[in-house]
């Protein structure tokens, strides 16, 4: 699970354990990475405060865990704030225009991809045996869905691709083939919480060029769940729905689940039921 901008693993399993509780007792492991690049301080806006405290409320029945690291993250100061990549490299706290870019190449995103391949290597590596396949699925809540989104767009299915041409050019093989150790192809299913594309995608008839080529040339697409707050007041609910309509990757295997709340992850119980009911479907 992927935290947003200016959070820490901290906050971000705090806010979510309710969620994290009926996803273990479904099966599953979950896994809190947290972003490479630390934020200077900075002071919160009233309507950044304003959407934490909505975020509390919605998890204040359950116990609380990390108070120390939670009431530092969430304070004035926003002290231990980390981003998964900056919107202006000349002022690292700033988050101003958090719009898409017009081509997606923001400062950090880079440092952050190789980072999250290591990481998920890592647990890999760690904790299967070389031939298992167990799937990753990978969750993002508002910047980091936008990780995600780069990752599954540019990465997984490229990867496939090169996967496959591979595995052809190699029937007459009479040497087996070493397993698959980059965890771009262990990505099964992806979550996007209140994110934005990555980069700029068509409105109003003006194409992205890199869009459509990567429409012509993906074969595989990946399920996915958008999650979209309507009353969203940091990310425009248009935005998430952009890469649910529009990304190729998602095309005929994504899902909506629109919730009335702002800026936060669901943690109630019909949205935990929704989830786990998408990530136990089929894988393709």
């Amino acid at each position: 699970m992927l935290h947003g901008w200016a959070q820490n693993v901290h906050v971000f399993s705090n806010r979510s354990r309710k969620l994290v509780k009926r996803l273990t007792r479904a099966g599953y492991r979950v896994v809190f990475l947290q972003a490479p690049h630390r934020l200077p301080p900075k002071q919160v806006s009233a309507k950044e405060l304003e959407e934490e405290e909505e975020e509390e409320k919605e998890n204040e029945s359950s116990s609380h865990i990390h108070q120390n690291q939670t009431t530092a993250s969430s304070s004035s100061s926003r002290k231990y704030a980390y981003g998964w990549f900056l919107y202006n490299k000349d002022d690292p706290a700033g988050d101003s225009n958090p719009l898409p870019s017009l081509t997606g190449d923001y400062h950090g995103m880079n440092e952050s991809l190789e980072y999250l391949q290591l990481e998920l290597l890592r647990l890999v590596t760690d904790n299967e045996e070389p031939t298992n396949s167990l799937p990753l699925f990978l969750l993002g809540f508002s910047q980091g869905a936008v990780l995600v989104h780069k990752v599954v767009a540019t990465l997984v299915c490229h990867q496939a691709e090169r996967q496959q041409t591979q595995q052809e050019s190699d029937t007459n093989a009479t040497q087996p083939r070493p397993p698959i150790t980059n965890p771009w192809s262990r990505i099964s299913k992806c979550v996007l919480v209140s994110g934005f594309p990555f980069q700029q995608m068509s409105v109003h008839g003006n194409n992205n060029n890199d869009m459509d080529d990567r429409s012509v040339a993906h074969t595989k697409t990946i399920p996915s769940l958008h999650v979209v707050g309507t009353q969203d007041s940091r990310v425009a609910p248009y935005l998430t729905r952009q890469v649910y309509e529009q990304e190729p990757c998602f095309r005929g295997k994504c899902v909506q689940w629109e919730h009335p709340k702002g800026h936060v992850l669901p943690t109630d119980q019909a949205f935990c039921e929704f989830l786990i009911q998408f990530l136990d479907g089929p894988c393709h």
